[in-house]
């Protein structure tokens, strides 16, 4: 999928080596305030991003 999404944007992907989160900063950041604000078997909430 992000093949795609690069070649339609024309802009470059970048990814952190497996196992190395401090190169994800925003990411584990965001990803933690999701996991405190919405905990695991929370079925009824259902985020959409477009």
């Amino acid at each position: 999928m992000w093949i795609e999404v690069k070649k339609g944007l024309e802009i470059p992907f970048y990814f952190s080596d497996p196992g190395a989160p401090g190169q994800r900063g925003i990411n584990e950041n965001t990803n933690g305030r999701i996991r405190r604000t919405y905990p695991k078997g929370n079925h009824g909430v259902f985020i959409e991003f477009q």
